[in-house]
């Protein structure tokens, strides 16, 4: 696993066997009502590679990363029908605090 590329407030690991076989985004989010916080905003991993710890270890590298800016929260968002991945993130400890929705307005 290694960082691809490192800019203020955010992350991009990878993690190969020879071959890409996920990645993550992080970066910090800080909101005007709350503290600052880390967010990962995308984790992918190969069907070939689930079940053997890598999301798990591209999770703790974004915890870390997280610990290491001062910052004690790590949030995700995670769309309501992907139920595999929330089984996954509450094995990891994380808890789903809110439901929403997305609002989304194409500027033409």
């Amino acid at each position: 696993m290694g960082a691809l590329h490192a800019e203020d407030g955010h992350l991009l690991l990878v993690a190969e066997v020879g071959v890409v076989v996920g990645w993550v985004h992080a970066r910090t989010s800080q909101l005007l009502t709350d503290p600052a916080i880390v967010e990962i905003a995308g984790l992918v991993v190969s069907d070939t590679a689930r079940g053997l710890g890598t999301g798990r270890s591209l999770v703790v590298a974004v915890e870390q990363w997280a610990w290491s800016l001062g910052l004690s929260q790590v949030q995700l968002r995670s769309n309501v029908k992907r139920r595999k991945a929330h089984k996954f993130y509450e094995a990891l400890g994380y808890r789903k605090v809110k439901r929403s929705e997305v609002f989304v307005k194409a500027l033409e």
